[in-house]
């Protein structure tokens, strides 16, 4: 253990987001955990909703996101990205439109930042051009939490939740997490209702339990 990390945790109680070993930032442990491995998510509900993730919602992985989601630790945002990155080149989406999910109002406000406005943004900064960023939902009004609902539950709580701005661009929806999926298909039916086309979807995460997932490729050979 290096000296450094020592000292960091007795002076400053600095730990790792992962594994809470002493440390300034992200273990080499951890850090290695975040190296995307692209995998596509099936879901019955809505087949025609590519969508693909990077790793597995669980122990170091969950910490983190955690971590960073609450505002604990944003200097997360750009290894997440760089995460995110790679999943984008591993699905073989083309160039889009990256549009963050929006978080609840509330939630932004108790956290003090937008996480997935912010990971979007990253990943299109580390992509370059012709990746965009653009905050094409809005949300309609207050929803109820998610944390602990059924699948049928979720679906009813996504309903009408989500304002989209009218126009006619490929887009390619960011979110943090996928459990249902009822968020990414309620978000994704309203921005093709207002004329884009949505290509699918990329998240960090996904949670096993609820989900069945398909092939895992191998990591993209460009770097972020």
């Amino acid at each position: 253990m290096k000296w450094v990390n020592v000292a960091a945790e007795l002076f400053l109680g600095a730990t790792c987001s992962g594994c809470q070993a002493p440390s300034l930032r992200l273990c080499s442990r951890c850090a290695a955990k975040l190296v995307a491995q692209p995998m596509l998510i099936r879901r019955p509900s809505c087949e025609w909703l590519e969508t693909w993730v990077g790793a597995t919602y669980e122990a170091e992985i969950a910490r983190i996101i955690l971590a960073w989601k609450d505002g604990v630790a944003t200097q997360l945002t750009r290894p997440l990205a760089r995460s995110l990155a790679v999943v984008i080149c591993g699905s073989g989406f083309g160039p889009s439109t990256l549009v963050p999910v929006p978080s609840d109002p509330r939630a932004v406000r108790r956290r003090g930042f937008d996480h997935t406005a912010s990971l979007a943004k990253a990943v299109s900064k580390l992509m370059g051009a012709p990746w965009v960023t653009r905050k094409l939902l809005s949300h309609r009004g207050a929803a109820v939490d998610q944390v602990g609902l059924t699948w049928a539950q979720r679906l009813r709580n996504a309903e009408g939740r989500y304002l989209a701005a009218v126009g006619a661009e490929p887009v390619i929806l960011v979110d943090d997490v996928v459990t249902t999926g009822a968020t990414l298909d309620e978000a994704a039916n309203m921005l093709c209702s207002s004329g884009h086309q949505v290509v699918g979807a990329v998240c960090l995460a996904h949670t096993p339990k609820r989900l069945n997932f398909g092939k895992t490729l191998p990591q993209s050979g460009r770097n972020y």
